[in-house]
């Protein structure tokens, strides 16, 4: 029996477990992190893409990166709400603090997760959990934003457009790989804990049955 028990612990803590290995919530943070250099947003009319951001420019407010699109001169200037040409080729916003406090929570998340705290496990699930639900009010965030841009009630007639119904906000793939990355973190975390928690429990068990080994 002492044996078995013996057996069961030393196959729990055997480091080919994936689940164990310390660094793949390191990773899973720093992949969702490293994506904000990527475009996470673009501004589409119809099935032209006429302007993109990357989740760090969303981030900081840094200015757009717009086509240069001879055609969609005037969708830039409802978009820029200036007469320049120069100046209809960036659009700038505020920077986005959901965004920024997804960033902050990912690299608290790379810190606590390459940490020997105790706590570790928990803490880093929650900076994943919250670094996702940070990602996912962006997105509600800046549509709202964009919209109020765009009033619904700017039509150009030469164009018999409505510019409301044709500019289109698209998160791209790398936006919801990082929100992935996340969430991947935060599972792991779970997973650590979970184990952890096994572990402490067999550890227990097997230190009763020693006890009282020794007393017989």
């Amino acid at each position: 029996m002492e044996s078995l028990i013996s057996t069961v612990i030393y196959t729990n803590n055997d480091n080919s477990n994936f689940f164990r290995k310390k660094y793949t919530t390191t990773a899973a943070f720093s992949i969702g992190l490293l994506l904000f250099l990527l475009p996470f947003v673009q501004l589409n009319c119809g099935s032209v893409n006429i302007a993109e951001n990357t989740g760090l420019g969303l981030a900081t407010g840094s200015s757009w990166n717009i086509s240069s699109l001879g055609s969609s001169d005037t969708i830039l200037k409802e978009l820029n709400d200036s007469k320049s040409n120069s100046e209809r080729e960036k659009m700038k916003i505020e920077p986005d603090w959901f965004l920024v406090l997804a960033i902050a929570f990912a690299v608290i998340g790379i810190v606590i997760s390459i940490s020997n705290w105790k706590m570790r496990p928990l803490f880093a699930m929650s900076a994943g959990i919250l670094a996702a639900l940070m990602l996912v009010a962006a997105i509600v965030h800046l549509k709202i934003l964009i919209k109020s841009q765009i009033p619904a009630g700017n039509i150009d007639y030469s164009l018999d457009m409505n510019f409301s119904g044709l500019i289109k906000i698209k998160f791209t793939i790398w936006y919801y790989i990082s929100l992935a990355a996340f969430l991947t973190a935060a599972f792991f975390s779970y997973m650590h804990h979970t184990i952890e928690m096994k572990d402490a429990i067999e550890g227990q068990i097997d230190f009763e049955f020693q006890q009282k080994q020794t007393d017989a």
